[in-house]
């Protein structure tokens, strides 16, 4: 699978990830639950803040 890291419409700091072959965001189910267990889908891209994703590095290994 290619995911496509694109620039969120809802905040400057996060990404959408898409599927390459369907189009599709990466979205957590019921409206961008934080919680343990939250469900995560592909769903069309609405620009909603269930659709972003943040990046944080905790390691880098040269």
């Amino acid at each position: 699978m290619t995911l496509a890291v694109t620039p969120s419409a809802s905040a400057a700091t996060y990404y959408n990830l898409v599927n390459g072959k369907s189009g599709k965001c990466m979205s957590v189910e019921g409206g961008g639950s934080t919680a343990n267990g939250a469900k995560v889908v592909q769903w069309s891209p609405n620009g909603g803040a269930e659709q972003g994703w943040d990046f944080h590095a905790r390691f880098i290994e040269t």
